[in-house]
């Protein structure tokens, strides 16, 4: 689909405007349609966003082991991978894309993707409590979506303003944090440990000019 295919990118306008739309990192494919199609949609839910609010460890939210975690759907990205390994025009990594690889497995591999991405939002949605729904409906897919907004438009900026808070920043970490962390003991250790291989490695630098001297 591209802008001059009126009827295809009129209906998926209307879907994408029209539906409550559940996507897997759909800032990705937010700014995707508004980039290459001019389409503005505002997502209703990720369920990498829910995933990392469940549970909090740092990574392991991608949608492919989610699949396999929670709905027993491994390796069913397998037959588009191993048409990519084989075919260079449809490997990102090196300059292909994935509008070479074969309707035939593309359509199956998306629609696989679609169920998983369908079926992780209701089961992980249920895990969240009444308190983390509310601090996800009301704040983070709003945030989430300005920061898609902001990346894909920029945003603008008072240079007064911004170099106005940077000397406030300069003067309250030069006059108070700046002494705090020079009066902690690891740091003093690091300092007096790295100075005393600065001056170990002039002596020897010294030393070899002398010597070729």
């Amino acid at each position: 689909i591209d802008r001059d295919c009126t009827l295809q990118r009129s209906t998926l306008e209307e879907v994408l405007t029209t539906k409550r739309i559940v996507g897997h990192n759909i800032r990705f494919d937010c700014k995707q349609t508004r980039r290459m199609l001019g389409i503005e949609f505002k997502p209703w839910g990720d369920t990498m966003l829910i995933s990392q609010l469940v549970d909090s460890k740092p990574g392991g939210h991608g949608l492919k082991r989610l699949a396999g975690l929670h709905l027993g759907m491994y390796d069913y990205d397998k037959e588009l991978n191993d048409y990519v390994a084989l075919n260079r025009d449809a490997d990102y990594s090196k300059g292909g894309h994935y509008g070479n690889i074969p309707l035939s497995i593309l359509l199956p591999y998306g629609a696989k993707d679609a169920a998983a991405t369908w079926q992780l939002y209701k089961l992980l949605y249920e895990q969240m409590t009444d308190a983390q729904r509310v601090l996800y409906h009301e704040l983070i897919v709003n945030v989430d979506y300005a920061l898609g907004r902001m990346e894909c438009n920029g945003f603008l900026l008072d240079k007064y303003i911004s170099e106005r808070y940077l000397e406030i920043y300069r003067y309250v970490r030069d006059g108070k944090y700046f002494a705090e962390i020079m009066r902690d003991k690891a740091v003093k250790r690091f300092c007096r440990d790295e100075q005393n291989r600065i001056d170990l490695a002039w002596s020897k630098l010294s030393i070899e000019r002398a010597a070729k001297g």
